[in-house]
């Protein structure tokens, strides 16, 4: 093809199948790169055989097997170069205009225009416009840049990408919107249109779960994959990254998870407690020993809460943090080991149980003196 009045080529990305597939109008032969890192056997596809810890009285909605839910790992995919193999007509006629068009089922996100490319180029997506899956609901629709949501995504990851390049002749519509929105276009539709552009790559991808787990690098916990396709007269090569976010700073292991409705309920109600007398909030009991916390006085006018067997607090205010936000935080520096002053009447914090369990107490009533007690009302969630 001619340069003067060449067809270019713009990147999309369409939620399709499993398959890389091509544009069913174009010849193209697509092939991969495979990823040759090691596996992650941190995540298992059914719960353990054995129970985690002994069953408890009131475990809903788990099975008899096991009181645990498996982690759902969550990720997010992101563009990193896109080459030139062998550029789109006569090399010594011109270079291809090309720009990279992302969709996930949502959103479509449209790159600046990468200028100049000939044979053997190879060009990194900016940061600001690398993002595939999820976008942020942050970002603002119509500017020059998006971002992946940082807590990434739950189940199986699919997305498309496509690159055009842009004719020559026509080398402002790509901003004017007349065909396309300007570079950096986040929104739902996809407002691009093949006239007066050429397609060089359009492929999805789709991939499960336990696929991706088992070619994450250990070193990274990501994997890249790049996919190759002949097109319109040329050959390109995309480059993404899927990377797994959920556990960075969290213990490895069973987890629990709120699911699709909302966290569960495992044990609430109001307790009350005497001097040196202790809180258990799984069983949702006032105990003599054990327990998670321990109600005690020092001296004649403070009065502590101490976490015992592993249970952690964080003491907050008058608004209720909920299960989100306790749960969030779980691991953070935010939880205490250590003894705390009693809260006040009104105010809230987050715990930790014994049993791993998170929760949010508020301290309904405190009474000084001998015969002080503290009444809790609390919510223990799965």
């Amino acid at each position: 093809m001619t340069h003067t009045a060449r067809v270019k080529h713009i990147v999309g990305v369409a939620f399709v199948a499993a398959a890389l597939l091509a544009s069913p109008t174009a010849l193209a032969q697509t092939t991969r790169t495979p990823n040759v890192g090691g596996a992650v056997r941190e995540y298992q596809t059914a719960p353990p055989v054995r129970p985690t810890r002994p069953p408890r009285q009131g475990v809903t909605g788990l099975g008899s097997d096991n009181q645990g839910v498996i982690r759902e790992p969550r990720f997010i995919v992101e563009a990193v170069s896109f080459k030139a193999v062998d550029e789109s007509g006569r090399t010594d006629l011109g270079s291809d205009e090309v720009f990279a068009v992302f969709s996930n089922g949502r959103d479509h996100m449209i790159t600046k225009v990468y200028g100049s490319v000939d044979d053997g180029d190879e060009e990194r997506f900016e940061t600001a416009q690398s993002c595939i899956w999820p976008v942020a609901a942050t970002s603002q629709r119509g500017q020059q840049g998006w971002a992946c949501a940082p807590e990434g995504a739950r189940g199986a990851v699919s997305f498309g990408i496509k690159l055009y390049d842009l004719d020559p002749d026509y080398p402002d519509e790509v901003f004017t919107g007349h065909f396309c929105v300007r570079p950096g276009y986040f929104g739902s539709t996809d407002p691009c249109s093949t006239q007066h552009s050429s397609l060089l790559f359009d492929a999805s991808f789709s991939y499960g779960v336990s696929q991706i787990l088992s070619r994450l690098d250990p070193a990274c916990r990501c994997f890249e994959e790049t996919a190759s396709q002949s097109m319109n007269n040329a050959r390109y090569e995309v480059t993404f990254r899927i990377t797994r976010v959920d556990t960075g700073g969290e213990p490895l292991s069973v987890d629990r998870d709120p699911g699709p409705t909302g966290p569960a309920v495992y044990r609430s109600g109001t307790l009350s407690a005497a001097l040196n007398q202790r809180f258990e909030f799984d069983d949702g009991t006032v105990v003599n020993a054990g327990g998670d916390f321990a109600f005690t006085r020092t001296g004649f006018a403070t009065y502590l809460l101490t976490p015992n067997g592993g249970a952690k607090v964080w003491p907050g205010g008058a608004t209720a943090r909920g299960y989100d936000t306790c749960y969030a935080q779980r691991a953070s520096a935010n939880y205490l080991t250590t003894m705390i002053p009693a809260p006040t009447a009104g105010q809230h914090a987050c715990y930790v149980t014994s049993d791993g369990r998170v929760g949010e107490f508020r301290v309904d009533n405190l009474t000084q003196g001998t015969n002080a007690t503290m009444t809790i009302s609390y919510t223990t969630w799965q």
